[in-house]
């Protein structure tokens, strides 16, 4: 499902915390401005700051973004008030939800948080968003 959502609570994926953080889209960019105003409950499975980590990892490594934007972007990316949810807790569900709707249990993690607590899933994945029963995607104009 696609278009604006309002919630109280919402599960940011590491796609749409990416895109947030390194500017790259209007809508991200609201969610985050509406996380850190305190209008939206962000809630996150704790792999998110290993899989964004990796993705400014591999943008350094790739496009040659100095580590300095690195470190500012993680730095941006740990300040943000964010509820944190360890893959403990989720694990079971994710492995029931990965192998029903074809997904990794990396990706069923975000969709077993945002089922679990009725909030919406936002993310910048079509197929994340397509398995997921209430999401947000977050594309490019």
């Amino acid at each position: 499902m696609t278009g604006t959502l309002v919630s109280a609570l919402a599960v940011l994926d590491a796609s749409a915390l990416i895109c947030a953080i390194r500017a790259r889209n209007p809508l991200a960019r609201e969610w985050r401005a509406r996380v850190a105003r305190g209008q939206v409950r962000g809630i996150v499975p704790d792999l998110v700051f290993v899989e964004a980590g990796n993705a400014f990892l591999v943008e350094h490594r790739v496009t040659g973004m100095p580590l300095s934007e690195v470190a500012i972007a993680l730095d941006r990316l740990l300040a943000m008030p964010l509820g944190v949810v360890s893959t403990k807790e989720l694990i079971r569900d994710a492995i029931a939800i990965a192998s029903a709707r074809g997904l990794s249990a990396y990706d069923a993690c975000y969709v077993a948080l945002a089922e679990g607590n009725d909030a919406v899933l936002v993310t910048a994945d079509r197929k994340l968003a397509a398995a997921c029963a209430r999401a947000e995607l977050i594309t490019d104009p």
